[in-house]
């Protein structure tokens, strides 16, 4: 397998856009394709409560603490992420980020 990564440069007058660089990969031979709209409506959400056994667990995908109050999403997997992460994730994935475990894909 071969990885690509192809960078642009988007350089915009406004001071918050300057500099900004996006990096887009094209990997030969996988096609990215997004999770069922179905099975990410229905997967387990919870609001994240603080207890003394859970210090400083956190979303993998943006890697900020989870808050008391944070909406929190688990993967039939186990793992868990911010609701907001995960969703933009499974636009784009079907897997996990972490276990690559398999979400159904398309409107399966």
């Amino acid at each position: 397998m071969r990885v690509y990564l192809y960078h642009n440069i988007i350089r915009n007058p406004q001071p918050e856009n300057a500099g900004t660089i996006t990096i887009n990969a094209k990997i030969d031979g996988y096609n990215s394709t997004p999770a069922s709209k179905l099975v990410v409506k229905s997967l387990a959400r919870k609001i994240y409560k603080t207890t003394t056994s859970s210090t400083g667990e956190r979303c993998t995908i943006c890697l900020e603490e989870f808050n008391d109050g944070r909406r929190v999403v688990t993967l039939p997997c186990g793992h868990e992420f911010d609701d907001e992460c995960v969703l933009t994730w499974c636009e784009t994935n079907h897997d996990c980020p972490l276990c690559r475990f398999k979400l159904p894909c398309g409107d399966q």
